[in-house]
């Protein structure tokens, strides 16, 4: 947890996973696995690596308190706090409310775990806005006609300019919101707390929602998401360049060219299998080459670039994500490497045991400009989609 933040600007997060849908097989949704993590685990890991929030608070049920406990555990998270809520909503958010009271939060954050596909820019938006709000929600602009039904009978078709569907995370000022939720709580009942806003006229900001957001409320939102999931492409791209020099062997793509020069590097220098690699970690965000396998480690000297990629493939597998498509580009002004350019997509779909008909090599020279254009240096970029298992 980020606790670099200002007294000025505490922010705390409270994770709601005390309900339980009778809609879903009788199951919790909260930690119901989807793709190989509990619901409530992916929300979670956006508001840690938001690094915005000081403390987050789980509100768990008696069934399922145990089981996100030994999560937490297992995962190194002992930091984030437990408490019971209940299979009410608003009594859960006022355990919470009352809970954090001794952290002097500035600023609450609210969350349905069973929303485990919000946006991360969410939350960096909802709390600018609370600078001149004190409540703040994401909402998706409905765009499909409504209708007004009552058991099979359409009544009347309803207006839909002003019509939004509204997510969480929801923002608020603490003291404002926790104002209301002890004055209101057993007045009267809401489906979210940014309603108590709205029925005591106080202004509601809104920001703008992501249509990934669903809640999973009946057992096919759960298949439904699962495969959005799969569908979901993480993008890295990276470049990588080297000397050429008489003394050494050229290899691309860890196929061996036969040339009068090969190029410089502290392995073998194969600028193909470096850019592969690269965007292999920056697609799952793991940093770069440079991290893992520096230069300054003897145990790399003159190694063969293809036992970087064996190291970054196993990270990827851990990951549980694999590659949908390849784009590799090699720039140079000599040698000619057409007549190696499909011996190189082969052996590049042998290394990643990945479709030769996922996998692009082309080549392009800079027409004689800089250190590539003298013939002194060969570059690569690359661009790799992954997706889940």
């Amino acid at each position: 947890m980020n606790n670099n933040l200002s007294i000025k600007e505490n922010n705390i997060a409270i994770l709601l996973c005390a309900g339980k849908s009778k809609r879903v097989n009788d199951f919790d949704k909260s930690i119901i696995n989807l793709n190989n993590k509990p619901v409530f685990f992916h929300s979670l890991e956006k508001l840690i690596d938001s690094k915005k929030i000081n403390k987050i608070i789980i509100v768990a049920s008696k069934d399922n308190n145990e089981f996100i406990k030994n999560y937490l555990s297992l995962n190194n998270l002992n930091n984030t706090e437990i408490i019971l809520g209940s299979t009410e909503r608003k009594y859960s958010v006022k355990n919470a409310l009352t809970y954090i009271s001794k952290y002097n939060p500035q600023n609450v954050i609210i969350h349905d775990s069973a929303r485990p596909y919000f946006n991360k820019d969410i939350i960096f938006k909802g709390l600018k806005f609370l600078d001149n709000h004190t409540c703040v929600i994401p909402a998706v602009k409905i765009v499909d006609t409504v209708k007004k039904i009552k058991i099979d009978k359409v009544l009347s078709t309803i207006g839909r300019d002003n019509l939004y569907y509204s997510q969480t995370p929801q923002f608020f000022d603490y003291d404002k919101l926790k104002n209301l939720v002890l004055e209101q709580i057993d007045k009267k009942s809401y489906t979210d707390e940014a309603q108590l806003f709205e029925d005591n006229n106080i202004e509601v900001a809104k920001i703008e929602g992501n249509l990934s957001n669903h809640k999973i409320t009946f057992k096919n939102d759960l298949d439904q998401l699962q495969e959005i999931s799969q569908k979901l492409i993480f993008t890295g791209i990276s470049s990588d360049v080297h000397e050429l020099a008489p003394t050494e062997s050229l290899y691309l793509g860890g196929v061996h060219i036969p040339f009068k020069k090969g190029l410089l590097g502290h392995s073998d220098g194969d600028v193909v299998i470096h850019a592969i690699c690269d965007a292999i970690l920056g697609a799952t965000a793991k940093g770069d080459l440079g991290k893992y396998f520096p230069s300054s480690d003897n145990k790399w000297k003159k190694a063969s670039s293809k036992l970087f990629l064996d190291e970054t493939l196993k990270m990827l597998e851990k990951e549980k994500k694999e590659i949908k498509n390849i784009d590799i580009q090699i720039i140079l002004q000599e040698p000619k490497l057409f007549e190696y350019l499909h011996i190189i997509e082969e052996n590049v779909s042998k290394l990643l045991k990945l479709n030769l008909k996922n996998i692009n090599v082309k080549v392009t020279s800079t027409d004689g400009l800089g250190l590539i254009g003298s013939g002194d240096g060969i570059a690569t970029l690359c661009a790799v989609n992954l997706i889940k298992k």
